[in-house]
């Protein structure tokens, strides 16, 4: 009873049956020209570590010796994979451990080398040069999502696997409720090379996330390896800015921010809230009992660099329905919004309005 490996076909399509809780072994057909295979789930506990697939011959054996073969082959192969299981997880903590000291900052050169020479062990070179890129779920019930342990070991599988065929060199961390890639500027020479490596991180995780959603935030370069920490810092906070506007799913750099990471840094929403009456004060009382949509034209005008044809097209309406519009906007707020200055504090009362969620 069997073939060798090598005439085994490439793949087998799993029956249903075999990789559920409780099954013991499933006889399937596959290859060409057909065989028959059984099939047993080698488990570690309820934890499916993979499928023994072994040829039935022309002669069938005993059905007693036949089952005693498939035991003894599948306790084999669970020792193996249960081995490189916990091989893999070992390396995978170790790792961590070493990505979050990198984070947590305030390292000197010495503590730096150190750190270097720790990576070179584990089999990787710590990035002097390189991008922090973070992953985090866009609200509360996507981050219970991601917190299961299950979740964390698919995205840890799916973000290793990447980062091995695609981005050489990078180093990743799986938390409970994120996850941060270090990837080198050798991988990612400007933003834009950056921006692409954080939305292929975004097209492999959604699928092991599902139903939860997450985006990404991409720090400035770190020139050294004691800068990653501020790149990392950098990252989760266009993260929570993009968060404050409303988007989902979406790739989001600190640079991109622009002035609007200075919000970030305002530690009374006190004041920020002040500022946006101050500036929108009178649109906002306007939109609670008027129909035209003043405010929204406003923000689409500031989305589209004051550009009116693109606005209006944003917004569906005609050119003269846009300039009657801002008409009015300047009669109720007594703004200029041609004025170069008014222009700034409006773009950022509308930032700020969508990050305290007034």
């Amino acid at each position: 009873m069997g073939e060798t490996a090598e005439r085994l076909p490439s793949r087998i399509h799993l029956p249903p049956g075999v990789v559920s809780l409780g099954a013991r072994e499933v006889r399937a057909r596959a290859g060409r020209p057909a065989r028959q295979y059984d099939l047993v789930p080698v488990r570690a506990g309820a934890d499916l570590l993979g499928v023994l697939a072994v040829a039935v011959g022309e002669e069938q054996a005993e059905e007693d010796g036949r089952r005693r073969a498939l035991e003894h082959g599948s306790t084999v192969l669970a020792l193996e994979l249960s081995k490189e299981r916990a091989a893999a997880e070992v390396e995978r903590r170790l790792r961590g451990d070493l990505v979050e000291e990198v984070l947590a900052g305030g390292l000197d050169a010495e503590e730096a080398e150190r750190l270097a020479r720790q990576a070179e062990r584990l089999g990787h070179r710590l990035p002097h040069r390189a991008w922090a890129l973070v992953l985090e779920p866009d609200d509360a019930s996507s981050e219970a999502e991601m917190a299961t342990p299950g979740r964390q070991d698919r995205l840890d599988t799916v973000l290793s696997e990447l980062v091995r065929r695609q981005v050489p060199g990078a180093l990743t961390v799986v938390r409970s409720a994120s996850a941060v890639v270090l990837v080198p500027e050798e991988a990612a020479a400007d933003l834009a090379a950056a921006d692409r490596v954080a939305s292929l991180l975004l097209a492999v995780a959604m699928p092991a996330l599902r139903p939860a959603t997450a985006s990404v935030g991409i720090g400035n370069v770190a020139k050294s390896v004691a800068e990653l920490a501020r790149s990392h810092v950098e990252a989760r906070q266009a993260l929570r800015l993009s968060r404050r506007a409303g988007t989902r799913g979406h790739v989001t750099s600190s640079r991109a921010l622009g002035a609007f990471r200075l919000l970030l840094e305002v530690q009374s929403p006190d004041a920020l809230r002040a500022f946006v009456g101050e500036v929108l004060g009178p649109l906002l009382k306007y939109a609670e009992s008027r129909e035209t949509p003043l405010l929204e034209t406003l923000e689409a005008l500031a989305g589209a660099r004051w550009v009116r044809r693109a606005a209006a097209r944003t917004l569906g309406i005609h050119i003269n329905s846009m300039s009657y519009r801002i008409e009015r906007i300047e009669a109720l707020t007594g703004l200029s919004l041609d004025d170069p200055e008014t222009r700034v504090a409006v773009a950022i009362a509308v930032r700020a309005r969508a990050m305290l969620g007034m």
